[in-house]
């Protein structure tokens, strides 16, 4: 399974930052040991104060953090297989000494599949998407409403 090929991306709007990957050459309802292999998976923070991203190989990236606390706010556009130099998708935010309760942070994590399934009727099997996709027009719709909900929660404590 870690010598299939993925791609991803960091998106960063006015009020979040989020992570999508998904596999290069994902095949529809398919498995291989119990794993799906469709699907694009988020995730995702609010954009604030001392938040930072990165995609980068996971031991540059865990042990950079380790040292410093933040992530670089870098992008690696290497795509390649999951197995090779591990690529990793960080968000963090730096909360600073706590002495008291802090405000919350909260991080957003989805998987879309579209189709999601196949329903079979006389005429043959017919591909379906998820509820969710008739109240958004895109997944990073949804991902973006979630994470503007998040915001609207937090502030209404």
């Amino acid at each position: 399974m870690t010598n299939v090929n993925i791609t991803w991306s960091t998106q960063m709007t006015s009020t979040m930052v989020y992570h999508q990957f998904a596999l290069s050459n994902p095949t529809d309802y398919a498995t291989q040991a119990g794993r799906a292999q469709y699907g694009t998976a988020y995730h995702g923070t609010l954009l604030g104060n001392k938040v930072t991203y990165q995609t980068a190989a996971d031991i540059g990236m865990r042990s950079g953090f380790n040292w410093t606390g933040t992530l670089n706010n870098t992008q690696d556009t290497a795509f390649r297989q999951i197995g090779d130099q591990w690529p990793c998708f960080g968000l963090a935010k730096d909360l600073g000494m706590i002495s008291s309760a802090s405000d919350p942070v909260v991080f957003v994590m989805g998987l879309t599949r579209d189709p999601a399934v196949s329903y079979q009727v006389s005429s043959g099997p017919q591909p379906r998407s998820l509820y969710f996709r008739t109240q958004f027009n895109t997944d990073q719709d949804a991902v973006s409403s979630v994470c503007a909900s998040m915001g609207l929660l937090i502030n209404a404590r």
